[in-house]
């Protein structure tokens, strides 16, 4: 596991101008900050995420157990900023 501080270094190297940028910050962050992992991040839709409640409901890929996870407020703005509105 990486030290924070290599972990904010990382995020912050991240061009998040362009939609690409955007789409990888929100994906490190959905790794990072909630341990999602790769398989279940590409598989993440937006009905999975419920807003009002802030959590992500997802069934994990590799275990098939759902999982509720809360949406934290800067991986929730992180994928504000990227889906298009």
């Amino acid at each position: 596991m990486l030290p924070k501080s290599d972990i904010a270094k990382l995020l912050d190297t991240i061009d998040r101008s362009t939609v690409k940028g955007k789409r990888g910050y929100a994906s490190m962050l959905l790794g990072t900050v909630l341990g999602l992992r790769a398989c279940d991040i590409v598989a993440l839709k937006l009905a999975d995420i419920d807003w009002l409640r802030g959590e992500i409901r997802i069934v994990q890929a590799k275990t098939a157990n759902p999982v509720i996870l809360l949406l934290t407020q800067d991986v929730g703005e992180a994928l504000k900023d990227y889906i298009p509105s």
